[in-house]
């Protein structure tokens, strides 16, 4: 029995790591093309759906609670951070699959990034999610839009604990409820103000690192100043002779005579 679980564990994760695969390869796609032939003749591109999600497939029919809070996810994110989900159900997709399909309408419908498109389909319960590749960065950035690892480790962590064999309405309700909560969560650190405790621990080290810096190289230049003094205050004292210098050295300067100084007179 546990033998079995660890295998369905372990399939479920590659399945989220193929997932990811064809989402990578889908924006790398998107970034060559603007519009793949035939894709949008098949799809019928429409305006995006006012409420968020369009359910060309049905499956909410009999679940309108699970649409309601589907809907009001969506929209209580748009409204506090800017940031558009749009989700798409589809029965099957003929000529065509859902990574590309979350493609061109995130293409389509949210080009400048700020929002992303999920797209399932139900006959093979696999869900695509759509990324924009006109995005702008640190101080350009627009309101609402987020990096690309960013969405990466959202969706990395949407696949702990999701069972795709549950029923559709149910299965995409738990997907979108944890989408909704990765984008909020990122969006509530990013607005947070940075603690007070926190900066001012970071004003004192830094306070603290220039001032021993400064001491450092104050006492450096006390010892190299001392050094240099003691060198300029030292004494030699040369013995007085008549003895005549040959060669520039004083008793001969050859082996034959020596002598050695003398202690230096007192006084």
């Amino acid at each position: 029995m546990r033998k079995g679980k660890c295998f369905r564990e372990v399939k479920g994760l590659r399945r989220w790591i193929l997932l990811l695969g064809f989402w990578l390869g889908a924006l790398a796609e998107v970034q060559g093309q603007s519009v793949p032939g035939g894709l949008l003749d098949l799809t019928e591109i429409q305006p995006p759906p006012a409420a968020g999600l369009r359910d060309k497939a049905g499956i909410f029919q009999r679940n309108g609670a699970a649409l309601a809070r589907i809907t009001g996810q969506i929209q209580q994110l748009r409204e506090e951070h800017d940031f558009q989900i749009y989700v798409v159900v589809e029965s099957v997709l003929v000529n065509g699959n859902p990574q590309k399909l979350a493609a061109e309408l995130q293409n389509e419908w949210l080009p400048s990034g700020k929002g992303m498109v999920l797209v399932y389909e139900t006959d093979s319960r696999t869900p695509a999610f759509g990324q924009s590749t006109d995005q702008k960065f640190g101080a350009e950035a627009e309101t609402g839009q987020v990096p690309s690892y960013e969405t990466m480790a959202i969706l990395v962590a949407l696949g702990d604990g999701m069972d795709r064999t549950e029923p559709p309405d149910v299965f995409l309700e738990k997907l979108i409820t944890r989408l909704t909560e990765g984008y909020g969560d990122y969006f509530k650190r990013k607005e947070a103000p940075v603690p007070k405790g926190r900066s001012m621990r970071l004003v004192l080290i830094i306070v603290g690192g220039a001032a021993g810096l400064a001491l450092i190289g104050l006492g450096a230049a006390w010892l190299l100043n001392r050094t240099d003094r003691g060198n300029r205050l030292r004494k030699y004292f040369f013995p007085e002779t008549d003895a005549v210098e040959r060669l520039g050295a004083p008793y001969g300067g050859g082996a034959i005579s020596s002598r050695r100084f003398g202690k230096p007179p007192e006084g």
